[in-house]
């Protein structure tokens, strides 16, 4: 079980060398940029970071390539100064559960600064020569800062190195090449777009895919129920006090209307799948963070 995350600058290579690992077993991720709906004002929606540790935990355990990454935010941004999606807290939560997943990070680039201008100008990405030279300096902070390797596609390619093997044959680079034509350009919002490959059902583009049941209904909603029962069962919190006790109450409010929901009314089962309750518990180290900011001020 391992989760890969590529990133780097358009036409650098991930998408090409993310389906090489997906044609090894790994489930392919493609990544947007943040929606456009995260900048509306009066949005009150699903924060990006919800969405994306509801990503994180339906592929929690099972061996993922991510094409593109939340790491972006510490690099878009700067370029098309617009407001990130992400603090560092943020990133804090969402590594925990990415070196549960034993990831490996990956930073696409190209040597030839020219030629790689060259393809971004003849494949028309939003981005001018500026904005380029800003996102490759913000890139090489990024890999420094958050344990990223910095590797050429060829090198990928055409190496026998822990990146990947086997090397694709001719007919294979032929048969990749083709498939790539399949992609679609969609939105990213705050002037930015980018071209993301259909690989059902594994897209996501703002909303996860759900994935395919393998039970029924039934014994779904019995495993759910049987996992809230386990969290109302005992103190949620470890922490007492009044904002605490008030935080416990809101969160087991919540899991007994969960359960309403589940169940069609309440009753002496209580829920949560493993990856609800694995979500809980990252909301839970969260707000006890931010209760020690409000504690220290």
């Amino acid at each position: 079980m391992a989760w890969i995350i590529l990133d780097g600058l358009d036409r650098c290579g991930k998408t090409t060398l993310a389906k090489l690992y997906e044609k090894q077993g790994y489930k392919l991720i493609h990544l947007s940029a943040p929606d456009k709906k995260y900048f509306v004002a009066g949005y009150t929606g699903p924060s990006y970071l919800d969405e994306m540790l509801d990503l994180y935990m339906r592929f929690n355990a099972v061996d993922t390539v991510f094409d593109r990454s939340v790491y972006g935010e510490t690099v878009w941004p700067l370029v098309y100064n617009r407001k990130t999606q992400l603090d560092e807290e943020a990133f804090e939560i969402l590594k925990e559960i990415e070196d549960n997943n034993q990831t490996k990070y990956y930073l696409l680039y190209d040597t030839d600064v020219a030629a790689h201008w060259k393809r971004c100008v003849e494949n028309k990405e939003p981005l001018n020569r500026n904005q380029f030279n800003q996102a490759n300096l913000f890139f090489d902070r990024m890999a420094a800062k958050h344990g990223f390797t910095k590797i050429q596609l060829q090198e990928a390619l055409s190496a026998s190195t822990d990146y990947i093997a086997p090397v694709m044959t001719d007919a294979e680079k032929k048969k990749l090449e083709a498939d790539m034509k399949k992609s679609v350009t969609v939105s990213n919002g705050a002037n930015s777009t980018s071209t993301i490959t259909m690989s059902e059902p594994y897209t996501y583009v703002g909303t996860p895919s759900p994935l395919k049941a393998t039970q029924s209904p039934e014994q779904m909603k019995l495993e759910k129920a049987n996992a809230i029962n386990d969290v109302l069962s005992k103190r949620i919190l470890k922490q007492k006090g009044t904002l605490y006790d008030a935080i416990e109450n809101d969160i087991r409010e919540h899991l007994n209307n969960k359960l309403g929901t589940i169940m069609g009314s309440v009753n002496e089962f209580n829920s949560l799948s493993k990856e609800d309750i694995e979500i809980l518990k990252v909301y839970c180290q969260q707000i006890k963070k931010n209760l020690k900011k409000m504690e220290n001020r």
